[in-house]
């Protein structure tokens, strides 16, 4: 009986520091998504003046600006499914 008690308070103790290293991780990577939503406005804002002033628009934007969109949500979605909040879209 005792053995498993000890058993179970390791597992616990163990359980506590994947759930504080989760939780670092995922606010680590919530940065990541706010740098992929600046992107995002940055590659638009040049593709548009660049397009509407220089007649030069930025080369390959679609693709940089889908990408930075998959960088952006993922990351909130883990960090939002850790927190016990739901999304609706």
């Amino acid at each position: 009986m005792f053995l498993r008690k000890k058993e179970g308070m390791k597992l616990e103790k163990w359980l506590n520091q994947l759930d504080k290293f989760t939780r670092g991780f995922s606010r680590s990577l919530e940065w990541v998504g706010m740098i992929g939503i600046l992107l995002m406005f940055l590659v638009n804002f040049i593709d548009v003046v660049g397009a509407k002033l220089f007649l030069w628009p930025f080369p390959g934007v679609t693709e940089v600006i889908s990408f930075s969109q998959i960088v952006a949500t993922a990351p909130a979605i883990a960090f939002a499914l850790i927190l016990g909040r739901h999304i609706r879209v």
